[in-house]
């Protein structure tokens, strides 16, 4: 099985696979999770928004 924790390497890996529209639609439902409960940033997500 895979390990718990992958690494940021990994993760970028299989974001990149990804389709820009899924990842697009990824992107806005942050936004909307972000904008629902005020949180302005989260520490733990460092896709580089730039909106």
């Amino acid at each position: 099985m895979d390990a718990p924790t992958a690494t940021r390497e990994e993760l970028f890996v299989k974001w990149q696979a990804l389709p820009p529209v899924f990842q697009q639609q990824v992107l806005d439902f942050i936004d909307f999770l972000l904008g629902k409960y005020g949180q302005q940033q989260s520490p733990s997500l460092s896709l580089g928004n730039s909106r």
